[in-house]
């Protein structure tokens, strides 16, 4: 056990340094991309407002597939599944293109190796959402792209190490310095699609969606969320 933990730490350092390297360019990758994304988003949300547009109301539940990325090694830990409910609000302009906001919490982490590490965050998706085929078809295929910026609310970690079982913060070291304090936010580029399903009075929406995290959140490491997620929209204006 002892020799394991050893291993990890030493795994962790040799990422550190990789990380470094890397950082400038993720963050500076994840600045353009995210005014790219937001000039679009309002661009977007300015076209709607000068043409035919409709309100909704929805609410979903996510299954989540999550773990942590170290770059650029491309390498993860075992992986944290959970449950993570979303509210949100849309407008479509023209029935085609629909400005997207919800807001959700969700659990990333990884949680089948050790140490093992747990994140519970506020999460904000930004979204721009095609809708293809006919507002009146039964069936609607869907596109998504657009950010997620999330806020912390709490991390964890733990391990057996050499004094016994540890579980602690994030945001403090630990005794065998295995976990570096974390970031207290991450934002994430989103791709994702689905069906719309119309009823008489509101549409049940499937989502399947992928969301990599452009932010370091410790020691040089990325979230990665695979989420599929069963819904429903409700018109509030047409």
């Amino acid at each position: 056990m002892i020799a394991a933990i050893a291993r990890a730490a030493t795994a962790w350092t040799m990422r550190r340094h990789y990380a470094n390297e890397a950082k400038v360019r993720l963050s500076r990758g994840a600045l353009r991309h995210g005014c790219i994304l937001l000039l679009g988003f309002l661009g977007v949300s300015t076209t709607a407002r000068a043409q035919s547009t409709s309100t909704e109301w929805s609410a979903a539940i996510f299954r989540t597939k999550a773990s942590v990325v170290f770059s650029p090694l491309g390498s993860s830990n075992g992986t944290r599944g959970s449950l993570a409910p979303f509210i949100g609000v849309s407008h479509t302009a023209g029935g085609r293109l629909a400005t997207r906001v919800e807001a959700g919490v969700v659990q990333k982490g990884f949680e089948r190796t050790e140490p093992t590490a747990h994140w519970s965050y506020l999460e904000v998706p930004l979204l721009l959402e095609a809708r293809f085929l006919d507002t009146h078809a039964p069936l609607r295929p869907t596109l998504q792209v657009g950010l997620a910026p999330s806020l912390a609310l709490s991390c964890t970690v733990s391990y057996v190490g050499i004094n016994g079982a540890y579980k602690g913060s994030c945001y403090e070291s630990d005794p065998l310095h295995v976990v570096e304090p974390a970031s207290h936010w991450d934002v994430g580029a989103v791709l994702g699609g689905g069906i719309r399903v119309r009823l008489p009075s509101a549409a049940l929406v499937v989502d399947g969606r992928y969301t990599r995290g452009l932010h370091h959140v410790e020691r040089g490491s990325t979230h990665r969320v695979w989420s599929l997620g069963v819904g429903a929209t409700i018109p509030i204006t047409k």
